[in-house]
């Protein structure tokens, strides 16, 4: 009975988006096969021990949990990924942090995000601007946000898989005849963050809540607000057969000359 996920209350509606990489009983899941180490799972190729992780390479999806570190100025992580991530996000478990994200799909380098902000895009610093490799990313060592000694995280990462993910950038043109971009499949999920000029929340659009174009019914990330319909003028999209395309000139999501980053996902096949 918990008002964030099943409150009794009259009128009360939720929504939950679920990937799934992979489970068993056992601590450490890569492709479905549950491994009882790290090693076994072939997770051990950072300088960072994991304490779990849910691997599903197929869809191009991780999730991994470690301790922080003090000892030495870079360190690295394993992702469990056949490639190299193109968005990977980390939060502390242990104490208040931010949810820091990091891409590549702005310009190829390593640029950082915070999912609680509105803020714009910054090219990451060192050793954060290391780039991913197709088994570990690379963080900082007693950072609060990703690796201070004595606490506990996870990171998510993701790349893009065909047919049924894509994460990229688009340039909006300001009009209700919007940009369209292209995924080569069904949109079932989109989220969008404008990444440079004008600040904007992180927009949430999915299928399930809107089974029907236009799709208008907005969530953010970084907000608690309930629900949001948004108006012609507002933050609109259809979703297509092989993309999406903004239905709106509101500056989160199609701004004239403003670039976003994208996150679109299918159904499950």
């Amino acid at each position: 009975n918990n008002s964030r996920t099943n409150s009794v209350s009259v009128n009360n509606t939720y929504v939950a988006w679920c990937w799934k990489a992979g489970g068993s009983s056992n601590t450490f899941n890569v492709n479905g096969k549950g491994y009882a180490t790290a090693a076994a799972a072939g997770l051990d190729n950072g300088t960072i021990s994991l304490t779990g992780a849910s691997v599903n390479t197929e869809s191009g999806f991780s999730i991994v949990t470690y301790a922080g570190t003090d000892t030495g100025s870079s360190q690295t992580i394993p992702h469990g990924l056949n490639e190299p991530p193109q968005f990977w996000m980390w939060k502390r478990l242990t104490g208040t942090a931010n949810w820091v994200a990091y891409t590549t799909s702005i310009d190829g380098g390593s640029d950082y995000l915070l999912l609680n902000s509105v803020t714009t895009a910054s090219s990451g610093v060192s050793p954060w601007s290391t780039l991913p490799t197709s088994s570990v990313v690379t963080t900082g060592t007693n950072n609060d946000d990703t690796c201070n000694a004595g606490d506990n995280y996870v990171m998510y990462a993701w790349h893009s898989v065909p047919g049924y993910s894509k994460i990229g950038t688009y340039t909006g043109n300001g009009s209700s005849d919007g940009t369209f971009v292209y995924t080569g499949f069904r949109p079932s999920w989109v989220m969008t963050k404008t990444i440079n000029g004008n600040t904007s929340n992180w927009n949430i659009y999915d299928h399930k809540r809107n089974p029907h174009n236009i799709t208008n019914r907005t969530l953010y990330a970084n907000l608690n607000n309930a629900e949001s319909a948004e108006s012609a003028s507002g933050n609109q999209m259809d979703l297509l057969s092989n993309g999406f395309k903004m239905r709106g000139n509101n500056q989160d999501t199609n701004g004239d000359g403003s670039v976003y980053i994208y996150m679109a996902f299918a159904e499950q096949p």
